[in-house]
């Protein structure tokens, strides 16, 4: 499988560093609090190998994202993966969320039901 490819969405004054694998079908991978993409690594790597675009954000302070970090709530967090899947080129997506991540995907949902096909729970 070959490396991910690096891109950096943006909105507003953030900037989210994104991991991208394969192509196909989109799925987004949002970690747990205070952990990186690279937690996706394996499972990322074996869904686009089984014929999946993978997206995996860093958060924000993480891996080379960046933004304010003060009074960050689940809606900034949910506005960040938009920015990711607009980027990608928009449209329905599934959006699996790891642990702390759970509510990140549940509240992009509700926020962006534009931008989700599907949640998965990880770990929720």
């Amino acid at each position: 499988m070959p490396p991910a490819q690096t891109f950096v969405a943006q909105h507003d004054s953030v900037h989210i560093t994104v991991h991208a694998y394969g192509k196909g079908p989109r799925i987004v991978m949002f970690p747990s609090l205070g952990r990186g993409a690279a937690d996706f690594d394996d499972i990322a790597q074996r869904l686009a190998a089984a014929g999946h675009r993978v997206l995996c954000p860093e958060p924000r302070g993480l891996g080379g994202s960046s933004s304010p970090l003060k009074n960050i709530t689940l809606h900034d967090y949910a506005r960040d993966v938009a920015a990711v899947i607009e980027h990608d080129g928009g449209g329905a997506t599934v959006v699996a969320g790891h642990a702390f991540g759970n509510f990140v995907a549940r509240t992009m949902a509700a926020d962006f039901p534009e931008l989700v096909r599907a949640v998965v729970l990880l770990a929720a």
